[in-house]
């Protein structure tokens, strides 16, 4: 089952139907739904009403496709960071911790999770190509959107990157440890990782030069906006409104 789990992080891509709803939705309405949504979804501060959203949009996520693993691997990925934004917080006057600190983190941790949940709606449900030309119709910057597409390239090459230093350090039977030899081999990794990364961005730009790219992502005419991306769109958008007017109300 651990391998499983495993397998599911190094996937990339999520393998969708195209039948699926989240597939079929057209880019521009997905993407500006998407954003109000997070915002919607950082506006709201109880607790509850944000972990219902997160158990909803979770929901969604099924229903469109997603293998559960597949978004508990993507998820498990935030943990680093969310405990080091949290730890610090929990812990600033002591041992002790007191409800606010506890709900400030809980809320902080939930918001964080459920605005992962719409991102991974937003990038993963469409090909590439089709997602950077839904944003260039959308009138975003070229320069935002080529900051968009290489940054999902090099993360995904990052992460071939990690799996081959995995494999090449299970290869030479090493075991993680807290002993200093091991945080040897850590720093040694790290810094390959980045030089690596330097070598692969400087050949990145050559070919991307070599191939005339002068800035311009050439586009084609998007999908047209039908009844029922805007059905989808003003769903979420409602049920955002909703839970505010809850929270307001009764919280």
């Amino acid at each position: 089952m651990a391998s499983g789990f495993i397998e599911e992080i190094k996937q990339f891509e999520p393998q969708l139907d195209s039948s699926s709803w989240g597939a079929q939705w057209e880019v521009r309405t997905k993407v500006v739904t998407c954003i109000f949504s997070i915002f919607g979804v950082v506006y709201i501060q109880a607790p509850l009403i944000l972990l219902l959203l997160f158990f909803g949009v979770m929901a969604a996520l099924m229903s469109i496709g997603f293998r559960f693993k597949y978004v508990v691997s993507k998820l498990v990925m935030l943990i680093p960071f969310l405990l080091l934004m949290s730890v610090p917080i929990l812990f600033s006057s002591g041992l002790h911790i007191d409800q606010a600190k506890f709900e400030f983190v809980l809320n902080l941790n939930l918001t964080a999770l459920t605005a992962a949940l719409f991102m991974m709606i937003m990038l993963l449900t469409q090909p590439l190509h089709q997602l950077l030309n839904g944003l260039s119709r959308l009138g975003i910057p070229k320069a935002l959107t080529i900051i968009v597409m290489l940054a999902i390239q090099y993360t995904r090459l990052f992460g071939r990157t990690l799996m081959a230093y995995q494999k090449a350090l299970i290869s030479r039977l090493f075991r993680p440890s807290l002993k200093a030899q091991s945080f040897k081999v850590y720093s040694a990794v790290m810094a390959g990782l980045i030089l690596r990364s330097i070598d692969q961005s400087e050949k990145v730009f050559k070919a991307m030069k070599a191939r005339g790219f002068r800035g311009e992502i050439p586009t084609v005419t998007p999908k047209p906006i039908e009844k029922r991306d805007l059905f989808i769109s003003g769903f979420f958008l409602a049920v955002i409104i909703i839970f505010i007017f809850i929270e307001k109300r009764w919280f």
